[in-house]
C-alpha cells in the first residue's frame, strides 16, 4: 500500500505534461467514439488500427465526461505505474519478505524504461498492472480472479496471450493440471470484445499488426533488424537477470517450497518475461518501438529481489552475531555475509547510478514536445484555413489526425487506413530551414506556411496547388 502511494506521488511529479504523438492515433479513436462517429479511424471505413481496445473505451468514456485526453491518459498512467509498483512489490514481499518488497518498488521507481513508459500516455502501463494484478491473484490461488484479470489484459492488448501462457504453463507443470477455471473467466471476460471485433470489423488481427510486419510503417531511419534490441531497452533491469534466474531455478522443484501459490506465481513471472523477449526480439516491427517492453521489466526486477532481500536480511543478521564472537567460524561467517551483501549491494548501486545518469541526459537533452506541440500549430492553421471535407495526409503521425478529428485523413503507412480516399488538399513535412529562401518542392503542392525556427527543423504545411491559400516562399 504504501508503496504504491509513493508510486503515485513519484508519478505526479514525473508526469509529462502531454502524451506522444504515437499515443494520439488513439486518441482520434476515442474521441471519434466519444462524439458519436463509431469506434473509427475514417467514416468510411472500419479498420482495426487501434489494437489497444480496453484503453480506448477508457479514454472514449473520459473524453464523453468533459477531460481532454492528454490529461486523461497521462493520469490512467500514473494510476497504472501505482497499481504495478504497488502489485510488485506485496509479490516480492509475499515470496521473499518486506526487504524484498521494498527493493522491488525501488528498482521499479528508478529504471527509466519503466516509468517513463507507464506514464507517457501509452497504453503499456495498463499492461503492467493488470498482468501483475494477475499473477498477484495467481500467488493467492484466486483462479477465477487471476482469470478476470488475464481476460481485461487481453482486452486492453492480445499480446497478453503471452502472459496467459505461462500462467498455464506454470498452474500446469506445479500443479500437474490444467487450470480451468481460470482459462473460462479469461475466455468468457474477453469474449465479448473478440465478438465486437469479428463484427465491427470483421477480423480479429489488428491492421497495425499487419503493417508493422508487412513493412509499410517502418521507421526509414531503422535500416537493420537488431536482434538485441529489446535486451538493450531493459539494460538497467538486466543486473537483476543472474537473481532472477536463480529464484526461477529453485521454484522449479517441488521441494523449493511447499506454497503451489508462490511456485505459480514465481513461474510465470518468469515465463511471461522471457515469452515476450523472445517473442518480440525475434520479429521485426519496423523500429524499436520502447512501449513493448515495459511489461518486461517487473518481472525481472521482481524475481531478481527474491535471493537478494533474504541475502540481505541474513547478512545483517550474521554481522551483528558475529561482531561479539571471538571464534574463527564467527569471523568466516561474516566475511562470507560480506562477501554477499557487496555482491548484491554492487548489483544495486550499479543500477541505481546508471539510471540516474540516464535520468539527467534525458532532462537535459530533451526538448519537451516540440514535435506534437508544432503538430498541434499546424493543425489548428489548416482548421482555420480549410474545410472539414478536406483530404489531410498525415505521414503516419497522430496529433495531426487527433486535431483535425472531422476530417478523412490518408494513412501511407496502412495502420488504420486501407481505401483510397482521393488526392490529399494538405500535407506537412518536417524539414531543415531552407537557406535559399524556398522551401524543398513537393510534388503537386506548394508551401504555404511553416512553424518553427531555426537551427529547429520546421513543420511545413502544403497546400494542392490551385486553390486554397496563395503559395509562399516561406512563413
Amino acid at each position: 500500500m504504501v508503496a504504491g502511494l509513493v508510486a503515485l506521488l513519484t508519478g505526479v511529479l514525473r508526469a509529462p505534461p502531454a502524451a506522444p504523438d504515437d499515443a494520439r492515433l488513439t486518441f482520434r479513436y476515442a474521441a471519434r467514439l466519444a462524439t458519436g462517429h463509431g469506434y473509427t479511424f475514417n467514416d468510411h471505413e472500419h479498420v482495426f488500427g487501434a489494437s489497444n481496445g480496453l484503453y480506448t473505451f477508457l479514454l472514449a468514456a473520459l473524453r464523453w465526461a468533459g477531460v481532454d485526453l492528454d490529461h486523461a491518459a497521462i493520469a490512467i498512467g500514473v494510476v497504472a505505474l501505482a497499481v504495478a509498483v504497488g502489485a510488485a512489490a506485496w509479490l516480492a514481499r509475499s515470496l521473499a519478505g518486506p526487504l524484498a518488497g521494498w527493493l522491488t518498488a525501488t528498482l521499479l521507481l528508478v529504471i527509466v524504461s519503466y516509468w517513463d513508459n507507464a506514464i507517457s500516455g501509452m497504453e503499456a502501463g495498463v499492461s503492467s498492472a493488470l498482468g501483475l494484478l494477475a499473477v498477484c491473484c495467481a500467488r493467492r490461488e484466486r483462479d477465477v480472479a487471476a482469470g478476470v484479470l488475464v481476460g481485461l489484459a487481453l482486452f486492453n492488448k492480445f499480446d497478453a496471450v503471452l502472459l496467459a501462457l505461462a500462467l498455464g504453463g506454470a498452474s500446469i507443470w506445479v500443479r500437474r493440471r490444467v487450470p480451468w477455471r481460470t482459462a473460462v473467466a479469461a475466455g468468457l471476460t474477453v469474449a465479448p470484445y473478440l465478438v465486437f471485433c469479428a463484427t465491427w470489423f470483421h477480423t480479429l488481427i489488428p491492421q497495425s499488426a499487419r503493417a508493422k510486419l508487412g513493412g509499410s510503417a517502418d521507421d526509414p531511419s531503422y535500416r537493420h533488424f537488431d536482434p538485441f534490441w529489446m535486451l538493450s531497452r531493459i539494460e538497467y533491469a538486466l543486473p537483476c537477470a543472474p537473481a532472477a534466474a536463480v529464484a526461477t531455478w529453485q521454484a522449479r522443484r517441488r521441494s523449493a517450497s511447499p506454497d503451489p501459490g508462490a511456485r505459480v506465481a514465481v513461474l510465470t513471472l518468469a515465463g511471461w518475461a522471457v515469452l515476450h523477449l523472445a517473442v518480440f526480439s525475434s520479429i521485426d516491427l519496423g523500429a524499436p518501438w520502447p512501449w513493448y517492453v515495459t511489461v518486461t521489466v517487473p518481472p525481472i526486477v521482481v524475481l531478481g529481489t527474491l535471493p537478494a532481500g533474504p541475502w540481505l536480511t541474513r547478512t545483517a543478521q550474521r554481522c551483528w552475531e558475529a561482531r561479539t564472537r571471538l571464534l574463527p567460524v564467527g569471523v568466516a561467517e561474516a566475511r562470507r555475509s560480506l562477501l554477499v551483501t557487496a555482491v548484491t549491494a554492487g548489483v544495486l548501486v550499479s543500477l541505481g547510478v546508471n539510471t540516474i545518469d540516464s535520468v539527467k541526459l534525458q532532462i537535459e537533452g530533451e526538448k519537451p514536445h516540440l514535435w506534437e506541440h508544432r503538430m498541434e500549430q499546424a493543425s489548428t492553421w489548416v482548421r482555420d484555413h480549410g474545410r472539414v471535407t478536406d483530404v489531410v495526409d498525415a505521414q503516419c503521425w497522430g496529433t495531426v489526425p487527433y486535431e483535425l478529428l472531422t476530417n478523412p485523413v490518408v494513412d501511407p503507412c496502412r495502420l488504420n487506413g486501407l481505401r483510397p480516399l482521393g488526392p490529399a488538399a494538405w500535407t506537412f513535412r518536417w524539414t531543415a530551414e531552407p537557406t535559399d529562401g524556398r522551401w524543398p518542392a513537393v510534388a503537386g503542392f506548394c508551401a504555404v506556411t511553416s512553424f518553427g525556427r531555426p537551427p529547429e527543423n520546421s513543420l511545413v504545411v502544403y497546400h494542392r496547388a490551385g486553390g486554397g491559400p496563395p503559395c509562399r516562399p516561406r512563413a
